[in-house]
């Protein structure tokens, strides 16, 4: 082999394997990343659709609960994602869907546990304000609908989901919290965000009364909002949850500034 056609071939061969890195993104499939934060990072998973066309594309960002910390960038995708990302959805619905995960010793909000009141008042999280940032690095993207941003969580991620929407009411374009609990007094800050809320009625871990009061609260603030409790449910609602009929098909309806009830 002439030594030309060798840097050649290797020139290929390296391309081939940054285009498979991490830092790359892959359609179709997920993709393990790292955001930098500028004191912190913030692993995450990646998935982004092969879509064809000048259609923009919706994202949903998705919020793992406290058992899925860590920093393998691994366990956070056990959950949801599976679903979400799956031919049977994004045939229908495609979208790009950002699973972060929280280090193993933060939370996505500041939350008392004993009383399972969320501090609100308190600064953002670290995890939660490399979030924000890695959803504005995110919509940079010209193929993605800044309008249409979904945020799902579950357990602690229930509890981060509303505390984003506290932090910016203004970023997305629905919600919905999966067995977790809010300042219902902030509520009245993001009315114009149609929420479905979800809980087991029998979660023994975060009392299903903390969804109640924050529907009613949301009710009260005149927001849109549907509320979904399973009667026999415990604290692992969420597979139910974003199966549940018509869930999919009206997440993908709303848009920001033109809610569809």
């Amino acid at each position: 082999m002439k030594l030309y056609s060798f840097f050649a071939f290797l020139s290929i061969v390296l391309i081939a394997i940054s285009m498979t890195s991490c830092g790359s993104i892959r359609k179709g499939v997920i993709t393990k990343k790292t955001f930098a934060g500028p004191s912190s990072t913030l692993p995450y998973q990646m998935y982004y659709p092969k879509t064809k066309g000048d259609n923009r594309i919706p994202v949903i960002i998705f919020l793992h609960g406290s058992g899925e910390r860590g920093s393998d960038n691994i366990k956070q995708g056990i959950h949801v994602v599976p679903y979400l990302t799956s031919k049977e959805v994004q045939s229908k619905y495609p979208c790009i869907v950002i699973a972060p995960q929280c280090p193993e010793n933060d939370t996505w909000s500041p939350v008392d546990r004993s009383s399972w009141k969320p501090k609100n008042d308190a600064e953002a999280t670290e995890p939660m304000k490399n979030l924000f940032k890695l959803v504005e690095q995110i919509k940079l993207d010209k193929k993605v609908e800044p309008n249409r941003i979904y945020i799902i969580g579950l357990s602690m991620g229930g509890f981060g989901t509303y505390d984003a929407l506290t932090r910016d009411p203004q970023m997305f374009a629905a919600a919905a919290p999966i067995c977790g609990g809010s300042d219902v007094s902030k509520m009245i800050n993001y009315a114009h965000v149609p929420l479905w809320i979800f809980h087991g009625a029998k979660d023994p871990v975060v009392p299903a009364s903390l969804s109640d009061d924050a529907y009613k609260a949301f009710v009260a603030a005149n927001g849109y909002v549907k509320y979904t409790e399973y009667p026999e449910g415990g604290h692992d609602v969420w597979e139910n949850a974003v199966r549940e009929q018509g869930f999919l098909d009206w997440l993908f309806s709303q848009y920001k500034g033109k809610e569809i009830r």
